[in-house]
Parts: C-alpha cells; sequence; structure tokens
C-alpha cells in the first residue's frame, strides 16, 4: 500500500462478509456487491440443497498522501 500511495494508485480487492467490516474499518469504500446464489452451480439446479446466498463486496482504496 506504501507504493501505491506514493505512485497514487487507486487499490481493488474483492471482500469476503468476514473480510469486509474490517476492510471498511480501514477506510477502504465499498462499491460493488454481488451475491451469488449457489444453488445455482450445483449439479442440479431445482433441487433444494440449502447451500444460501453468498454475497461479494469489491472495495476500492484511495491513495492517502
Amino acid at each position: 500500500m506504501t507504493r501505491a500511495d506514493s505512485e497514487g494508485l487507486l487499490i481493488w480487492l474483492e471482500a469476503t462478509p468476514a473480510g469486509h467490516p474490517v476492510y471498511e474499518h480501514y477506510g477502504w469504500k465499498t462499491v460493488e456487491s454481488v451475491s451469488v446464489r449457489l444453488q445455482d452451480f450445483i449439479g442440479n439446479p431445482g433441487e433444494q440443497s440449502g447451500w444460501g446466498t453468498y454475497r461479494m463486496s469489491g472495495c476500492l482504496r484511495l491513495p492517502m498522501f
């Protein structure tokens, strides 16, 4: 991050649900969130699997001068 700051570059990451609050605490901004129904990726999508939904958040960190 030090190099990105010195060169004035943005940093992008995709945060897990567990990590997302940590990144927000340290100043990362959520730009986009994507929810994926895990059931859609099993062998028989019509079957009730109980897999649920997984959410990823795209976060951006602006350079700090």
